[in-house]
């Protein structure tokens, strides 16, 4: 899946032009879950774009779990924090949730990641914090230089024990 709600300016997904088009069927996750299995594998790591946009979401994760894979999630959170996904969501969520925190203030997201509903991205931050246990993690670029401490900060409001920064 190459869609994504955030339009970030560092980010792969761009030179994808963020299609749908481009978005992997169910069968064929299925058809690859199925062959790594062969091999021994068991955690299936599901990235985007992204991936709570991908719309057989709920149906792989249901997949996931009979087959006995431990499915991580990484996700900007955005998704979380709106009610009729995240009620659809818990029913069938993934084994981990790895978050990838973008920003700690309204300005910053919309500067960083071209998106204007930090509201609503924040409660899906907590939720996904709170209630999944997420990881949260930064990934650290020349945007971040000066707002690090301020993302750090609100990760810890938000609820999260520890964060991971990648650089």
């Amino acid at each position: 899946n190459r869609r994504c709600n955030f339009r970030c300016k560092w980010c792969y997904a761009e030179g994808t032009g963020y299609k749908a088009a481009s978005e992997m069927s169910f069968e064929l996750a299925q058809a690859l879950a199925d062959a790594v299995r062969q091999i021994g594998v068991h955690n299936l790591l599901l990235i985007g774009g992204e991936p709570t946009l991908w719309r057989p979401l709920v149906e792989f994760n249901e997949y996931s779990a009979r087959g006995g894979f431990q499915s991580i999630l990484v996700t900007n959170g955005a998704q979380f924090g709106i009610d009729s996904f995240w009620q659809r969501y818990q029913r069938h969520p993934n084994s981990k949730i790895g978050l990838s925190l973008k920003a700690a203030t309204p300005r910053q997201l919309r500067e960083v990641a071209g998106a204007d509903n930090f509201k609503v991205v924040r409660r899906g931050i907590i939720r996904a914090i709170r209630e999944l246990h997420a990881q949260v993690s930064i990934t650290y670029n020349t945007f971040y230089a000066d707002i690090l401490p301020d993302m750090v900060r609100f990760a810890v409001e938000c609820g999260a024990e520890t964060v991971k920064i990648d650089f």
